[in-house]
This record gives structure tokens, sequence and C-alpha cells, in this order.
């Protein structure tokens, strides 16, 4: 219970040190995060990848919805 009442009040007076000291590994993880983004291929390789399919998709579906709905009749 005392240790519980210590670390909230830790946490109430400097959480980001708290934090740093009680979770190193996590602290390092959210550091290297804009770092890791940046540099990372895969998410790129996916944003890619989707937009080659969706790309061509979202066209025809587009084509196909405007045939009946913009067309004005002739007089």
């Amino acid at each position: 219970m005392i240790r519980t009442l210590l670390k909230l009040y830790a946490y109430w007076q400097a959480p980001k040190r708290t934090f740093t000291l009680l979770h190193p590994v996590k602290t390092v993880q959210v550091a290297k995060t804009p770092f890791d983004l940046k540099t990372a291929f895969a998410p790129r390789l996916t944003a890619l990848a989707t937009a080659l399919v969706v790309g061509p998709l979202a066209y025809r579906l587009g084509k196909r919805a405007g045939e009946g709905t913009l067309r004005t009749p002739a007089p």
C-alpha cells in the first residue's frame, strides 16, 4: 500500500521522470518511434500497394456509379 502511494506521489510530481525510471525499455521504444516511422520500409510499401489497388478500383466504381445519374435526358 505504501509503495502504491509513493508511486502515485512520484507520478504526480514528475510523471515523465518517474515513467522513465520505472519503465526503461518502454521509454526507449517510445523514443525510437519517430525514427522507426521515418525509416521503415514496410509501411511505405503497404501504402504504395494499397494505392495501386484502390486507385483503379475507385475509378471504375466511380465511372459505373456516374453512368445513370449524371446524364440528362435528350429533349
